[in-house]
């Protein structure tokens, strides 16, 4: 069984619940926790877990981060990946698949459950977090010239 597959049979399935994934593009910065890196959510302070789903949780009436977020947004093309890089200055972009509640807009998604699929690191980051990254998320990584070429450690 392959890591999304664990993932999925680990979830309850309401009636309305999408099995089959998505794949979509997005945006994370990736920061130092205890000294291991992990991915961050562009907006909120939420870190994606390795091995484990990120599932969308209701804000509270009195959450100091108050937003309309309803989801894990991503976008369909490179190009709006593109745009999010450039825009939220991200260290890191790659595929995330998206299942569960998921809404279809023009532009992307908006998920209850995702998790990486392939990361593509800005040209600048260090390739041994990288490395740590994808071990850490049972993941690959690629350089994409989109986001700057990086330097790769055999």
């Amino acid at each position: 069984m392959n890591l999304l597959s664990q993932l999925r049979s680990r979830l309850r399935r309401d009636s309305d619940f999408r099995s089959e994934s998505i794949v979509g593009l997005r945006g994370w910065r990736v920061v130092l926790v205890e000294c291991k890196p992990l991915l961050c959510s562009l907006t909120l302070p939420f870190f994606w877990m390795g091995h484990e789903a990120a599932k969308f949780r209701e804000l509270e009436p009195d959450d100091i981060f108050q937003c309309d977020n309803r989801g894990f947004h991503a976008v369909k093309t490179i190009d709006d990946a593109v745009k999010v890089f450039k825009s939220y200055r991200c260290s890191m972009m790659g595929e995330v698949w998206l299942w569960g509640r998921v809404d279809e807009y023009e532009y992307g998604y908006m998920a209850e459950f995702a998790y990486p699929k392939t990361l593509w690191p800005a040209g600048t980051m260090d390739p041994l977090v990288v490395m740590e990254l994808e071990e850490y998320y049972g993941i690959s990584a690629d350089w994409k010239s989109e986001f700057g070429e990086g330097s790769r450690v055999s």
